[in-house]
This record gives C-alpha cells, sequence and structure tokens, in this order.
C-alpha cells in the first residue's frame, strides 16, 4: 500500500471515529482568531483529502490520465492565436454575417431570413432582430476582454435564419457555423413591450456559442483537442457569461434551462478561490479562447493527480442526468477544495476560525446539495459525512475548540448573519480571496444558511437508510 493510501486510509478511520465516538460534550471553548500554527504539527490531513478515491460504477466511463494528458499535448501542439487581423467595426461585422445568412436561405425551404427583406410579411421582425444584433455585437466589441480576432473570424463566415414550429429556441451547427432561430420566440419577444431583454440574451447566447470554437487558424486541431471542450463546462459557460456580465433579462429566456449546468459550473469555481491572481474575467477569457492552458492556470492545475481529478469531475458530472452515480463527482469537487483550503489554512496564521467556518460552510452548501435528492447511494452519503468530519476534526485540531463547538457555529444565527453580510464589497473575505466576491455575485444562494441546518438534520436519516 502506497503512501497516500495508506494517508488516506488513516483519515478516512480517524473521520469515522469522529462520526460515531462523539457523544460526549466537550468543554466550550472561545473562537481564536489568531494560533501558533508553528507548534501545529500536519498529520497529513491535505494530502489525505486530495488522496480520496471515488469508485464510479461501470455505467460511467472516465479517461485514463495517460489520455487526458494526450489530449492536453495534442493541444499544445496544435493551438494557434488567430494569425489574422480584423477591424473592431461592428457594422463590418454585421454585413459579414447578414451577406451569410441571405446565402444559406437556399439551402433549405424552411429557412426564413432574418434580415430585412422588402416587402416580406416578417419585415417587422426582421428589422427588430437586426437592431438587437447589432446591440450584441457593439456590446460584446467594447466589453470583450479576450483575443476578439479570433471570435471575429470565427463570425466572419457565421450565418442566422429563422424557421417557424421549433420546438426549441434556437439550434447551432457547428459544422456549417449557423444559427437557426425559432422565428415564433423572436416574433414575441419583439411583440412584449419587456421582450428586448430577452431577445438579446438569446442572441448574445448565439455569439457565444460560435466563440466557443477555434477559427480557422487552428483547423489543425485533432480530435483529442475537441474532447476536452466537449462537456457542460463550457456549454455552461456560454449562459453564464450573460448572467455575470449582466447581459439582457436572462430570467424571461431559455437561459434559466441551463440552471443546472450552471449551478455545476459554479461547483469548479470553488476550486479557483485560493488562487489571489483567478477572478472569473480570467475564466471566461480562457473559455472562449480555447487556451486549455490558461484553464489550468485559473483553476491552480499542476500537478498530474490535480488534472486526472479535474477531467474526472467533468465527464462524471457531465452524466448526472444519466446516472445516480454520477453524483459522486461532487466528492472528487469536495476532497480537491478541502485540500486546498486545509493547506490555507496552515501557511496563513492569519485565517481565524470564523471566517474558515464561513468559508467552509459555503463550499460544504455548495458541493453537498445532492445530499438531499440522493437515496440508496451510501457511497456518496457516506462520503459527504466523513469528508465533513474530517474536515472538522482537522479544524478542531489546528485552532484547539471542540468538535461540539464547531457544529454549534456552523448551524448559529451568529454565521447565519456574517454570510448575509457578505454584499458588502470591503469584506475582509473578499479582500482574501477577491473570486469568492464573483462566486456570490453570481449566484448569492450560496450564502443561504437554511440548507446548512437541514444537512445536520438528515445526517443521522441517510445514515439509518444506508
Amino acid at each position: 500500500m502506497n503512501k497516500r493510501r495508506i494517508t488516506s486510509s488513516l483519515l478516512s478511520i480517524l473521520m469515522l471515529i469522529n462520526l460515531a465516538g462523539c457523544s460526549k460534550k466537550e468543554d466550550k471553548q472561545s473562537f481564536k482568531t489568531e494560533f501558533p500554527k508553528e507548534d501545529f504539527e500536519d498529520i497529513g490531513y491535505a494530502e489525505g483529502f486530495r488522496g480520496y478515491e471515488v469508485s464510479f460504477g461501470e455505467e460511467i466511463e472516465l479517461s485514463s490520465l495517460s489520455e487526458i494528458k494526450e489530449s492536453v499535448s495534442e493541444w499544445e501542439k496544435y493551438k494557434s492565436d488567430c494569425e489574422l487581423e480584423f477591424l473592431k467595426d461592428s457594422s463590418i461585422v454585421f454585413g459579414k454575417i447578414k451577406k451569410n445568412s441571405f446565402e444559406l436561405l437556399g439551402t433549405n425551404s424552411n429557412f426564413l431570413s432574418a434580415f430585412q427583406v422588402e416587402n416580406d410579411p416578417i419585415k417587422s421582425v426582421q428589422v427588430g432582430l437586426e437592431n438587437v444584433l447589432m446591440d450584441v455585437l457593439n456590446d460584446f466589441l467594447s466589453t470583450a476582454t479576450n483575443d476578439v480576432n479570433g471570435d471575429l473570424h470565427r463570425m466572419k463566415s457565421l450565418g442566422i435564419v429563422l424557421a417557424k414550429n421549433l420546438k426549441v429556441n434556437g439550434y447551432y451547427f457547428e459544422k456549417y457555423n449557423c444559427s437557426v432561430l425559432s422565428f415564433d420566440k423572436v416574433k414575441s419577444c419583439l411583440e412584449d413591450s419587456h421582450g428586448y431583454d430577452e431577445l438579446y440574451a438569446l442572441i448574445n447566447r448565439v455569439i457565444n456559442v460560435v466563440r466557443l470554437y477555434p477559427c480557422d487558424c487552428s483547423l489543425d486541431l485533432s480530435d483529442k483537442f475537441l474532447e476536452l471542450n466537449d462537456n457542460f463546462l463550457w456549454d455552461a459557460a456560454t449562459v453564464s457569461d450573460i448572467f455575470y456580465y449582466d447581459k439582457g433579462d436572462v430570467a424571461r429566456s431559455e437561459c434559466y434551462l441551463k440552471a443546472f449546468d450552471r449551478t455545476k459550473e459554479r461547483s469548479f469555481w470553488w476550486l479557483a478561490i485560493f488562487n489571489k491572481d483567478s477572478r472569473l474575467d480570467d475564466y471566461y477569457n480562457a473559455i472562449f479562447n480555447s487556451d486549455i492552458s490558461a484553464l489550468h492556470t485559473f483553476f491552480d492545475i499542476k500537478t498530474d493527480e490535480e488534472i486526472e481529478a479535474f477531467y474526472n469531475a467533468c465527464e462524471a458530472i457531465d452524466t448526472i442526468f444519466h446516472s445516480d452515480e454520477a453524483y459522486k463527482s461532487y466528492l472528487t469537487l469536495f476532497s480537491q477544495v478541502l485540500a486546498r483550503l486545509t493547506e490555507y489554512s496552515l501557511n496563513n496564521n492569519d485565517f481565524s476560525l470564523k471566517d474558515n467556518l464561513a468559508v467552509y460552510a459555503m463550499i460544504r452548501e455548495d458541493l453537498s446539495r445532492w445530499y438531499y435528492h440522493v437515496d440508496g447511494i451510501c457511497d456518496y452519503t457516506d462520503g459527504v459525512l466523513s469528508l465533513d468530519g474530517g474536515y472538522k476534526l482537522f479544524l478542531s485540531n489546528l485552532y484547539g475548540v471542540s468538535i461540539d463547538e464547531i457544529n454549534d457555529y456552523l448551524t448559529s444565527e451568529e454565521l447565519d448573519r456574517y454570510l448575509k453580510s457578505l454584499d458588502d464589497t470591503s469584506s475582509e473575505l473578499f479582500v482574501r480571496f477577491p473570486i469568492l466576491k464573483d462566486i456570490i455575485e453570481s449566484n448569492p444562494s450560496v450564502t443561504n444558511l437554511i440548507s446548512f441546518k437541514r444537512i445536520a438534520g438528515f445526517y443521522s436519516q441517510k445514515l439509518a437508510r444506508c
């Protein structure tokens, strides 16, 4: 048995002892804001969390480390920046899209023009769509911080058409670089006095989907590279970008249908909070530049173990609609984030227990949320309990407080008030973890303490079912 497995096994034993043997109430101790970490012996918690092994059922096929590294290597070999220079002029881009769109009309009898045609009975719809598209292009060129040359190269061949009786708001066909939008949806948005923002968000997503793909300057990219991009993370970013940058009324658009993907996406962002140089702008730049290295930098992924854990979690979590086993992918994320939180706690003497528990409470809320929805998957429920118990045991040793006191504080009104005060931009936690502010602003629900109390109440029920 190798050292990592020994440490992981030892940690699991300590967790189980903690969960089963804490019936005796320990003496209350006051929370310490500082403590002598130089006197604290690292007993291997970070290594134990990082080496926490999650076993998936046969229905989930995960790539091996060698396959993942081969795909990353293919990217490094073939990825290149756009070699062309484009004028950042929205009217020129608009003209190219319009020309391409007219050429598409003859390829399918069901296509309707998205752009003005004289004496066309749907001209009012075409005019409205043109106005929104121009607004989206203007905003894109004035706010985008990634390499927009590659985006403009892709848009140079983009076509947009309309079609009636679509079951969804639109389709995108990457092979033809063509978006087919629902005529009925566009028309209803334009007829609604509040529909502009909804249509703006819809068109913005069309542009974002086009931006996901490398331009022709990287045409040599192999299937291995595309496999890295072919998961929910990239698709979710086309919508979360609209939420994060407040582009249109997404609440009334189809974007809410991606809420589940955006929740999964946010789960990965916790990996980045200990990287003080990371902000969500870096994440979106990496996504829209198809820059895998930049994505690794954002998530602070360096070692082979971290690379394997990240992509395996992406693959497993992407099957969450198809198999209950996929819920266990959150255990991989939970354990990796706890390893980083443990290391941060050991390396920063001024990190108070109060702030530590506030950060942990938000992480636990986000990464163990499926605890309430999974019945009969004891590996998952046991994993949540073990990781939670292990981190509390670590905190008890590190800060010299009882586990009972930690549990009391995690369900206290004091923590509730503290979390709800985090909309203050001068918060110490935001200074310490800049990306935490981005995460909370993108979804304020992560500071909701109600579910923390539910977790505490459901522990014994879930254990009993197993």
